[in-house]
C-alpha cells in the first residue's frame, strides 16, 4: 500500500521547504515526489531533486484542471509501478484540489493507494490579505486536513492571531500547528483518518480564470543591485516571482512574494548540473492585480537587459 500525501498552500507559503523537511521526518524508506507549478518554467523541481528522490514535474497549469489532469494521472501511475511506500504531491499554489480523491480513485483500480490526507501551508504574514482576494485559498482550506502556519518569524503577534482566527472560523475541526522555515514534527504528518462520507471529496472543482502566468527573460547584464531595484518596481503587483538568474557571474534563486523580495545564492553540489531555465523568471498574478502593466513599466528603458516579457 502506497501512502499519498497532498501538500497545498498559496504561493509563497513555503511548500517546497516543508516537503524537503517532511521527507526527512516521514518513516518511509522509498518515496516519490510529484511537484506541480502553475508557471511555464519548473523551479521547485530543481530544489526537490536535492532530496535524492524520484521527482516528476508538471508545469504550466494545475494538475487538478483538465489541461494537466492526464499528466498527473500518468505520473501517479508511473510512481505506483515503482511501488514506493509514499508519494508526496506538492500542488501549485494556485490550484483548486477539491477533486483529489476522485483523481486517486480513477488511477487506483486495485486498491494500491491510501490517501493519507492534505496538509495546507499558510503564510502567517500574508494570509489575511490573500484570503480575501484569491479564490484558490478558500478551496485549499476546504480540502485540507491539517493546517501548518509557516513563517511565524516574519509576522507580528497581532497578524499571527488574525491568521489563526481566520483558520479557526473557516475550519474549526482542523488541527493547526505553527512553525518557521518549514520545520515539521513527526506527529504533525501522521496519516489522517478520512470519514467515509467525505471520501468522494468536499466540493466541486472550479477554475479561477483570473490567474495569470507570465514569463520574463533577461540577459546576463544585470548587476545584483540593479536586478533588486528592478524587482522592487513591480513585485507588489504580483502573487509570486520565481526563477534562477545569473548576476555578475553568480547564480541566484529569485524567490519573491508580493511584499518580500529574496535573491538567494544557489550553491551547486559537486557534480551537479546547473538548473534549466536560467534567466527565465516566472511571474504570477490574478484577481485584478495590474501585473502585466507593472512589469512592462519596469522594463521600460531596460531594452539592453530584457530579452522578452510574455
Amino acid at each position: 500500500m502506497t501512502e499519498v500525501y497532498l501538500i497545498t498552500g498559496f504561493l509563497g507559503a513555503g511548500k517546497t521547504c516543508f516537503v524537503k523537511n517532511m521527507v526527512k521526518a516521514l518513516p518511509h524508506e522509498t518515496m516519490d515526489i510529484i511537484v506541480n507549478e502553475f508557471g511555464r518554467e519548473g523551479i521547485d523541481g530543481a530544489l526537490l531533486h536535492k532530496t535524492g528522490l524520484q521527482v516528476k514535474e508538471i508545469v504550466n497549469g494545475s494538475i487538478f484542471c483538465t489541461c494537466r489532469l492526464d499528466q498527473f494521472e500518468e505520473a501517479l501511475a508511473s510512481s505506483l509501478s515503482r511501488k514506493p511506500e509514499a508519494i508526496l504531491v506538492e500542488a501549485s499554489g494556485l490550484s483548486d484540489p477539491m477533486n483529489i480523491r476522485r483523481v486517486l480513485d480513477s488511477v487506483d483500480g486495485s486498491g494500491k493507494l491510501h490517501y493519507a490526507g492534505a496538509w495546507c501551508l499558510v503564510d502567517a504574514l500574508n494570509f489575511p490579505k490573500v484570503y480575501q482576494t484569491a479564490v484558490a485559498v478558500k478551496k485549499q482550506l476546504a480540502v485540507s486536513d491539517v493546517f501548518i502556519v509557516n513563517k511565524t518569524d516574519l509576522a507580528s503577534e497581532a497578524v499571527l492571531q488574525k491568521t489563526l482566527g481566520i483558520l479557526k472560523e473557516a475550519r474549526p475541526e482542523c488541527p493547526v500547528y505553527t512553525t518557521s522555515f518549514g520545520q515539521v514534527q513527526p506527529r504533525w504528518i501522521l496519516p489522517v483518518e478520512i470519514p467515509e462520507a467525505e471520501r468522494g471529496g468536499r466540493g466541486i472543482y472550479q477554475m479561477d480564470i483570473t490567474n495569470k502566468s507570465y514569463l520574463l527573460e533577461i540577459k546576463d547584464s544585470f548587476t545584483k543591485q540593479e536586478f533588486e531595484a528592478f524587482l522592487d518596481r513591480f513585485i507588489r503587483d504580483t502573487y509570486r516571482v520565481k526563477g534562477f538568474v545569473r548576476l555578475e557571474g553568480r547564480l541566484y534563486l529569485a524567490d519573491c512574494t508580493s511584499d518580500r523580495r529574496q535573491l538567494l545564492p544557489w550553491e551547486m553540489l559537486p557534480g551537479e548540473k546547473e538548473p534549466e531555465g536560467i534567466n527565465r523568471v516566472v511571474i504570477l498574478g490574478g484577481s485584478g492585480l495590474p501585473t502585466a502593466g507593472s512589469v512592462k513599466k519596469a522594463c521600460s528603458g531596460l531594452e539592453d537587459k530584457i530579452i522578452s516579457f510574455q
